[in-house]
């Protein structure tokens, strides 16, 4: 199972960057959460409170931190019975113009029984794409 959306950014990778990796801050533009804690660091524990689910926090660690392209958050079961892997990645094109693709695959032997439970988070990402490029181009 896996969803993904992509948008084209009026900006810079490392403008886009600066906006992805400010956690306090997502609050104030992405209206898919409720809350996200943590820092944006490799190897960072983060919660993040999606209107979704607001009822529990997602946990995630951050798996890879490669500015200003590419950021991947895991989070899931122990023993990898269930785990979402969320990739961020930016792609810098002429110009002041970066392609951004958000990504999410889930694995595991009992991803057919989370599979039910999982919302389609397609709509989701890109209301969160369509969030973070109004941020950054205003």
């Amino acid at each position: 199972m896996k969803f993904e959306a992509s948008i084209g950014i009026e900006a810079f990778a490392d403008d886009i960057w600066r906006v992805l990796t400010d956690a306090p801050g997502w609050t104030e533009w992405d209206t898919t959460i409720d809350d996200l804690i943590g820092d944006m660091e490799l190897n960072a524990k983060l919660e993040v409170y999606s209107r979704l689910s607001p009822e529990r926090a997602f946990k995630v660690r951050v798996l890879e931190f490669s500015p200003p392209t590419q950021m991947v958050w895991k989070g899931g079961l122990p023993l990898g019975l269930f785990s979402g892997v969320r990739t961020f990645q930016l792609t810098p094109g002429e110009g002041a113009f970066t392609e951004v693709t958000v990504h999410e695959q889930f694995t595991g032997p009992l991803r057919p029984l989370f599979k039910k439970l999982i919302p389609d988070l397609q709509p989701v990402f890109e209301e969160f794409l369509t969030c973070l490029k109004k941020e950054v181009e205003s």
